[in-house]
């Protein structure tokens, strides 16, 4: 499920379509119950594969009253909750969800506060914190680093992203995303300037080197969702 609205400018967003709330032509407005309808709908699905729901976006966390009361209602009828979240959301509204989530995609883009004002538009400071409680409270988490050649993709912002991760206690595992241009269409049809038009995806050994730099940490690297 993807929702609508996103706080951050990530320069590299492959889903534009999802950052205003008031793109119309992208989505409709629905109900909990309305949706509720139709994940109930995909039940077997789920229970033969052992699955559930993923809530992505935009950000999900731009609509916290929406996420939560959803996500209590898949918790009470027992199914499975991952949240895909950019990690950039006041302490009430991440905290309210810590006991109904059961699997957090967190994305870290970058360590150095001002490199991600740069190329988000956004302090990282909730970021972090928010990462933190995560690992206090030893919930289940895979982070999530997009590997951007010149921009993400650096061996000094790797490294820092290894140190920042093998600091914590429980979280220990990082899923490497390659940037692709898969989304310049969007940007073309929907008349958004794409600021990174052109740049080449991390070549095969980009990638190795940052799975190599991070493994160097004593963390799990997986690489799009694979060993």
């Amino acid at each position: 499920m993807f929702l609508k609205g996103c706080p951050l400018g990530c320069l590299w967003c492959h889903n534009p379509e999802g950052i205003a709330p008031g793109l119309d032509e992208f989505g409709r407005i629905i109900s909990v119950q309305e949706l509720m309808t139709e994940i109930e709908k995909d039940r077997p699905f789920m229970d033969e594969s052992a699955g559930g729901v993923t809530l992505s976006g935009g950000e999900p966390l731009s609509q916290p009253e929406f996420l939560v009361s959803m996500m209590r209602q898949c918790r009470d009828s027992g199914i499975h909750i991952s949240l895909d979240t950019c990690g950039h959301a006041p302490a009430d509204a991440f905290d309210a969800t810590l006991d109904l989530v059961d699997l957090y995609l967190y994305d870290l883009k970058f360590m150095d506060d001002e490199l991600h004002r740069r190329y988000t538009g956004v302090s990282n400071g909730l970021v972090i914190r928010n990462c933190k409680k995560l690992d206090e409270l030893d919930r289940k988490t895979l982070i999530r680093f997009p590997v951007i050649p010149e921009i993400t993709g650096t061996a000094e912002n790797i490294r820092d992203i290894g140190d920042f991760i093998s600091s914590l206690n429980n979280i220990k595992t990082v899923d490497l995303l390659p940037f692709h241009r898969t989304a310049e269409g969007k940007y073309e049809r929907m008349g958004i300037e794409n600021q990174l038009k052109g740049v080449d995806p991390p070549s095969e050994d980009d990638v190795a080197i940052a799975k190599r730099i991070l493994g160097g940490y004593g963390l799990e690297v997986l690489v799009g969702g694979s060993a």
